[in-house]
């Protein structure tokens, strides 16, 4: 069994989403050209002018009951950042707005995630334009994603626990 975390899956699933997303094809859904951003999963080293990622880890975890009384509800949040950085400010903001948008309606198209999820939504958490030294303008964003998932625990982990209780 290869044993992996929710939020593992949540986040490799947005991190293929988005570079879906952000693929020629996505990017010619555009009347205009946008930037293709360099992708990644997790925090870089170094952040490129036109810079999209995807955090490992969720930001906050809730768990409650589901619909049945054996398995519970698991709902989190992963973070995807957004950062361009242009010496035009109208451009740097139009094409933040256009990765934003691309974020969410690549998450919409399938909240599910391909199946990794029971459901996503997204939610612009954070954006902001500030300036360089090198007298550049930066516009971030931060999209939120909130993830349910039902059902987390493989069936494995059931049998072990279970065998162990039978066990004493």
């Amino acid at each position: 069994m290869n044993l992996q975390t929710p939020y593992m899956a949540a986040s490799n699933a947005l991190f293929e989403r988005m570079k879906l997303a952000f693929s020629p094809a996505g990017l010619a859904l555009y009347e205009v050209k946008v930037e293709a951003p360099k992708v990644d999963q997790g925090m870089p080293k170094t952040i490129a002018p036109f810079h999209v990622w995807v955090d490992f880890l969720p930001g906050s975890n809730d768990a409650r009951g589901s619909a049945t009384t054996s398995e519970i509800m698991t709902t989190f949040a992963l973070d995807i950042y957004c950062v361009t950085k242009h010496t035009n400010r109208n451009k740097a903001v139009e094409t933040l707005q256009a990765y934003m948008n691309s974020v969410c309606m690549s998450i919409l198209a399938d909240a599910t995630l391909n199946r990794a999820v029971n459901n996503a939504i997204p939610r612009i958490a954070d954006a902001a334009v500030d300036t360089t030294p090198e007298k550049q303008y930066v516009a971030a964003a931060v999209i939120e994603v909130s993830l349910m998932t039902a059902s987390v625990c493989p069936r494995e982990f059931k049998e072990l626990v279970r065998n162990a209780a039978n066990s004493n």
